[in-house]
């Protein structure tokens, strides 16, 4: 039987289709190297740089290394000591790990090793066991009562008036942070940046034993404040122990919670209040001076920076009837018969901006720390906001980010789409 002779022009034509088939595949698969693994590392690159400051910033370790040097904002984030160093750098090498593996998985996928289903999988698996380490708020299963329950003490703080003022309780009573679990207002904050204003303002404080805010990256807490300055900065509750007993007659006993007793600062100042009389300070150590004599009798003077002379208002005839109160913004209607001076007893740091009628107006240092604004004559509307720009920076690049990656994945799908056309077609 003679073999049949295949025309060396469709073999021909075989071939270069065979190879144009090998070098489309070959293409399509440079194409979704390029499109997804390159963009992948840059962005683990990213991430990982990002991990290691929010690392050095949380631990402090940025103003040894000289990172966050000749800077206004000393960066204490988080209390590391003895005890939770050895917890930390197992949190960092975690945090290593499932980012190494995520990387790995990335790029094994890739290249074919693994499935892509396996490694989809193997990411989610990451994602969660990562969740489920780092706090109890990422777990659905376990209840938040269980770890902060609502105590007698905590009752009782939820029905004082801690919207318009805050309290205070040292480390060894309540740990820091614990009270934004109960949503009250507590006057060490939520892992502060801490600030130099903050900084003084919290050894004008505890006069006796200054907190620790410094290059040990701790923040620890004294026993007992300074009154005065504290009723000064809002503070109308305190928690300390049974055994306290103030020569103070302005400091009331509310309550005593077995070896705990809940003091009222009957003379405390609130969030936001209309001055009586403004005192001016040259400059913030002028200010920090003034401050530091202040006693019970000047709890109704006013230290302005900047301001021009002494004025006394007339508080009476002006009726500040709050609108909305909630992190990061107030807002107040203001009916005033006369002028007069609003106090908001949120620390003025950069970011914070104050309108009237939706319009910018000048912001005040206001006794140190905080802020205050001019009152003119009318009805009108005031409100305060932080809006730090570089959160608005963040947002932007993230929204151009994931625009991009959007893009870059309907590209590789319609790619890997017309390939396989092209390959059913042939």
């Amino acid at each position: 039987m003679k073999k049949a002779k295949i025309p060396l022009q469709k073999t021909v034509g075989y071939t270069r289709s065979t190879t144009n088939n090998t070098r489309d595949h070959i293409s399509n698969r440079d194409k979704t190297i390029r499109y997804t693994l390159v963009p992948g590392i840059i962005i683990f690159i990213i991430c990982l740089i990002a991990w290691l400051l929010y690392w050095l910033t949380r631990y402090d370790i940025g103003a040894i290394t000289g990172i966050f040097k000749d800077t206004n904002l000393n960066i204490s984030l988080y209390w590391l000591n003895e005890q939770t160093l050895p917890f930390a750098l197992i949190q960092v090498l975690l945090s290593l790990l499932f980012m190494i593996g995520s990387l790995w998985l990335l790029i094994k996928s890739h290249k074919g090793h693994i499935n892509q289903r396996i490694a989809s999988v193997g990411l989610i698996v990451l994602t969660i066991t990562d969740l489920f380490i780092y706090g109890v708020g990422y777990n659905p299963d376990v209840p938040a009562s269980e770890f902060y329950p609502d105590t007698p003490l905590i009752s009782k703080l939820k029905e004082l008036d801690l919207k318009h003022y805050s309290f205070y309780a040292p480390d060894e009573i309540m740990p820091p942070d614990t009270a934004t679990v109960y949503q009250i207002r507590d006057f060490r904050g939520y892992d502060m940046i801490a600030s130099m204003r903050y900084q003084n303002m919290l050894y004008l404080m505890f006069p006796e034993e200054h907190p620790d805010v410094g290059e040990s990256g701790a923040i620890s807490w004294p026993m007992y404040p300074s009154f005065v300055i504290a009723g000064i900065s809002g503070v109308k509750y305190f928690i300390f122990p049974r055994t306290f007993n103030p020569d103070n007659k302005y400091l009331k006993l509310i309550h005593t919670y077995g070896n705990l007793s809940l003091w009222d600062n009957t003379l405390a100042k609130p969030i936001f209040y209309l001055a009586s009389e403004v005192i001016p300070a040259d400059d913030d150590s002028m200010a920090l001076q003034m401050l530091s004599r202040a006693t019970y009798e000047d709890m109704n003077n006013t230290i302005v920076e900047g301001y021009i002379a002494r004025q006394v208002f007339k508080p009476d005839r002006i009726k500040l009837t709050q609108i909305e109160q909630k992190p990061g913004r107030y807002v107040f209607y203001v009916q005033a018969n006369t002028e007069g001076f609003l106090v908001l007893n949120e620390p003025f740091y950069p970011g914070w901006h104050a309108f009237i009628n939706k319009k910018a107006v000048t912001i005040y240092h206001t006794n140190y720390l905080f802020q205050g604004i001019n009152l003119q004559k009318g009805n009108y509307v005031v409100s305060f906001e932080y809006k730090p720009g570089i959160f608005f920076t963040g947002l932007k690049i993230s929204i151009i980010l994931f625009l991009v990656m959007f893009v870059i994945c309907v590209s590789i799908s319609l790619n890997r789409h017309h390939f396989r056309s092209n390959q059913k077609s042939e």
